[in-house]
């Protein structure tokens, strides 16, 4: 693992707490693609055995999904669907994303992703943003930095990041001149160099600013 991966591996202080107070079963929750000009938007659900979040075993290398090479990524993926009780991942459409704006879309998805696991979690911990509980019983905290202090919410973005750069590389082969294989809809130079070349295509926000803008020029 690389310098820049070890930065901040989440402690497990935070479930452990949780764990202290009689939780059963902590879910994580967290999304990716929030500040992309094109494609949807991500949210991962990940609920972990509590053997696993008092003893990482083979996901002692999980952390923000930011900090982790693609490859590394795409390793600790499978070790977390092998690992977790459950795995839920969901999105937020363009046509979503441009209609009820980037906040409502990403809890959006949180939620369809919260609602794909098989079970309720006792805990619900979401990176920055709040949720209703799905049930009465549930308590949800929002942390701030969850991706990198809570290895359920670390889990959930290595899973969404993974899923979304999937899907963003299949998007490429349809509009390969915007290169979503390599910026995955950010907008780098390459991007936008693309769209004022070409326009927008049916793949990108045109609620965001950048993209609504080329779309009158």
């Amino acid at each position: 693992m690389a310098s820049n991966e070890r930065a901040a591996i989440p402690r497990l202080s935070v479930e452990a707490k949780f764990i202290r107070d009689g939780a059963i079963t902590i879910a994580g929750v967290d999304e990716v693609g929030r500040g992309s000009w094109a494609g949807p938007l991500f949210a991962s659900a990940v609920m972990l055995d509590i053997s696993v979040l008092r003893n990482r075993r083979r996901l002692r290398e999980v952390t923000d999904s930011k900090r982790l090479t693609p490859r590394t990524r795409e390793r600790l993926f499978d070790d977390i669907y092998a690992e977790a009780l459950s795995v839920a991942v969901a999105s937020a459409s363009v046509a979503e994303i441009d209609a009820m704006g980037i906040v409502q879309a990403t809890m959006c998805a949180m939620r369809r992703a919260v609602g794909g696991l098989n079970q309720v979690s006792d805990v619900l911990l979401v990176d920055y943003l709040s949720l209703e509980p799905v049930s009465s019983g549930q308590r949800v905290f929002s942390l701030s930095k969850a991706d990198s202090r809570c290895l359920s919410v670390a889990s959930a973005s290595i899973c969404a990041k993974v899923i979304r750069d999937r899907y963003m590389t299949t998007l490429s082969s349809k509009y390969p001149e915007y290169g979503f294989d390599k910026n995955a809809g950010y907008g780098t130079a390459q991007h936008k160099k693309a769209i004022l070349r070409h326009g927008p295509c049916s793949a990108h926000r045109i609620s965001f600013k950048p993209i609504n803008s080329a779309k009158r020029a």
